[in-house]
């Protein structure tokens, strides 16, 4: 693993809601145009985000709440 990569890692969730700075988010992209491996797992990542927007609302059963 490339110096780097683990705090590129840490940035991975901020990167996809597109909740980072700009200068990060620049960061990050230039990273991953030099390093496979965290373009990999980013991509992996983005997979599953989308698999999980498409998933259907669940709601808690009632007594859920009076149980607490």
């Amino acid at each position: 693993m490339m110096s780097g990569c683990t705090d590129i890692r840490d940035l991975f969730s901020l990167y996809l809601e597109g909740d980072l700075e700009e200068k990060q988010a620049v960061e990050v992209r230039q990273h991953l145009e030099h390093c496979e491996d965290c373009a990999g797992i980013l991509e992996t990542l983005e997979g599953i985000v989308d698999a999980g927007s498409t998933l259907d609302s669940l709601e808690p059963p009632d007594h859920l709440v009076s149980d607490l």
